[in-house]
């Protein structure tokens, strides 16, 4: 966290200008998104190791956690406008974002209560190409397997 937050200041200080071109500036708003993706998965996999996950949703720490992420999501879009924006809507930095997109709205179902908006926060990840059953949506049955598994072995 502490390094990202650190990356965030570098990238506000060395900050694009209104002359330079939509890509470069989508670039700095990628690394912006990814940077805040990883503070607020760091936050969000915390609350869900809690023990009583359905009460740490209701924390400060994942009130905090849906705000990193809700940044995230933010930047990523704009990225992802600004790509496509500069006709570079086959790149692979647009797959990149895209998919940082899927997994900032994997965790943002992660660390919230109410379970239809959960719901739609893991058909939105589906559609940016996570598989929210494989990475970590729903986690408790996916984890009484694991635990299952490794019982086994």
């Amino acid at each position: 966290r502490k390094w990202c937050k650190q990356v965030l200041g570098i990238l506000d200080a060395v900050s694009s200008t209104e002359n330079d071109d939509e890509e470069r500036r989508a670039n700095f708003e990628a690394l912006r998104g990814k940077c805040w993706l990883t503070i607020g998965a760091l936050s969000s996999e915390a609350c869900a190791s809690d023990e009583d996950h359905l009460d740490s949703l209701e924390t400060e720490e994942a009130q905090s956690s849906r705000e990193e992420l809700d940044q995230a999501v933010k930047f990523l879009s704009d990225a992802r406008r600004r790509l496509k924006e500069a006709d570079l809507a086959d790149s692979d930095i647009l797959k990149e974002v895209e998919r940082s997109m899927g997994e900032a709205y994997m965790h943002l179902g992660n660390v919230t209560a109410d379970e239809e908006k959960r719901e739609s926060l893991y058909v939105l990840a589906k559609t940016f190409g996570v598989d929210v059953d494989l990475l970590g949506g729903d986690s408790d049955d996916e984890w009484k397997g694991i635990e299952e598994d490794d019982e086994k072995d």
